[in-house]
């Protein structure tokens, strides 16, 4: 009987596409993706 769920570390592909649609949906993500992107290099250059 196959687990109704498997690791998505034993399969590559699907581990990526999940990490994708996370980044994508992920709020935090691009909370963080618009900081790095607007204010971080002001930040970093001063």
């Amino acid at each position: 009987m196959e687990p109704a769920m498997r690791s998505l570390m034993s399969d590559n592909s699907r581990y990526v596409e999940s990490f994708r649609l996370f980044l994508k949906n992920s709020t935090e993500h691009q909370c963080m993706q618009q900081y790095i992107e607007s204010r971080l290099p002001d930040a970093v250059s001063r």
